[in-house]
């Protein structure tokens, strides 16, 4: 009854509940009943009460369990009372707990996976040891620390409780050394080189980085190695004859580049597939280019060159290469490079090279690491 006339906030409604309550008329006195109280006196306390009650924190029953080691971590015991029972508490969200734990006992809040070595538990930190210290069922996670040459910045690693050497590049070298090559067997090259002169070239290559890359391959060719060039746009144009004299071929290079008409990527290698003589050389078809149009599919350009054993290396000029169509052409030995500005050119010209050249080799990288690279011998 006096839950519902607490609801009440205007007096007259209070003082109707309250006659239709208890079957009694109320004489009031300013407001009240005589004694200055409505039926029962009313408790401030009560609201309060029943807030605290509200926000009282939620728990769980639970058990109380050893610790051995004393070092404030539960071991997986519980402890038991006079009757072997286990001693049962009641652990609230904020992590108190009541009763309190005899000695020797704690409440389940911070585990301990070795309750016999105190230096072993869920807080502990991990050692390089090959033991799980901190009970999170993983050995010497983590643990590493950095290490430095004159070269290169390493790490040395904990592994099965011992620190391993530093892993640091300590043989520097400079790049573009090479040593270790092991030849192929010696065969003399043949190399097409196709080189895109349409007029989407004047924004893909307008510096001609193409045929100053050109210049430097040549200087790197053997004495036996001969070449000739193919240039296009909407037609193939061949420049001289396969020769080995490399003044006449940078002769034909310096007459090679220019910004002309369409393009017919697939005309141009079809043209250069053909012109191969026999098999006393390794036939190579260096192709420069952004990509954009072909009448010939990529597969079938590539079946053709591999049909007649010819590798095709593609090189992708200016940001708006049409990679996916130069990469589709790819032979299974050859490969495809991107350039975006010139000073690219020498070593990608230098990779081609190295791989027709030899079956592998130790190469010096820009960040002065060794590598091993691997050609293809034919």
């Amino acid at each position: 009854m006096f839950e519902k006339i607490k609801k009440y906030t205007n007096l007259a409604m209070l003082v109707a509940a309250l006659s239709l309550s208890t079957g009694v008329a109320t004489s009031c006195v300013n407001g009240f009943g005589e004694s200055g109280v409505v039926g029962n006196e009313y408790n401030k306390n009560d609201d309060a009460q029943d807030a605290k009650e509200d926000i009282r924190p939620q728990s769980h029953k639970s058990f109380c369990y050893s610790d051995l080691d004393g070092d404030k971590f539960y071991g997986k015991n519980q402890c038991l009372d006079k009757n072997n029972n286990g001693i049962e508490i009641e652990i609230f969200e904020d992590g108190t707990y009541f009763p309190e734990c005899p000695a020797g006992c704690l409440a389940p809040l911070n585990f301990d996976c070795n309750d016999q070595e105190k230096s072993i538990n869920s807080g502990a930190i991990e050692k390089c040891n090959n033991i799980d210290d901190n009970c999170n069922g993983i050995v010497d996670e983590g643990l590493e620390v950095e290490c430095f040459s004159e070269c290169d910045i390493g790490k040395i690693v904990c592994e099965e409780g011992e620190w391993q050497e530093c892993n640091a590049v300590i043989d520097c070298c400079e790049p573009g050394e090479i040593k270790d090559e092991i030849p192929c067997p010696y065969n003399p090259h043949q190399f097409i080189f196709v080189i895109d002169n349409s007029g989407s070239m004047e924004g893909s290559d307008y510096n001609n980085i193409r045929c100053d890359g050109l210049y430097l391959f040549v200087d790197e060719m053997k004495n036996e190695d001969e070449a000739l060039l193919i240039t296009f746009d909407d037609n193939p144009k061949q420049i001289g004859s396969f020769t080995s004299n490399k003044d006449e071929l940078k002769s034909y290079i310096s007459n090679a580049c220019g910004h002309y008409n369409g393009t017919d990527i697939g005309q141009a290698m079809q043209l250069a597939i053909s012109k191969f003589e026999g098999d006393n050389f390794d036939n190579v078809i260096m192709l420069l280019t952004d990509g954009h149009g072909s009448s010939v599919s990529a597969e079938e350009i590539k079946k053709h060159a591999e049909d007649k054993k010819v590798t095709i290396d593609s090189i992708g000029l200016g940001s708006g290469v049409e990679d996916n169509f130069l990469k589709s052409m790819i032979t299974k030995d050859g490969k495809y490079y991107f350039i975006s500005q010139a000073d690219q050119i020498p070593s990608i010209y230098n990779e081609i090279f190295m791989k027709t050249k030899y079956k592998a080799w130790t190469e010096c990288k820009e960040n002065g690491k060794w590598k091993q690279e691997y050609g293809v011998c034919n």
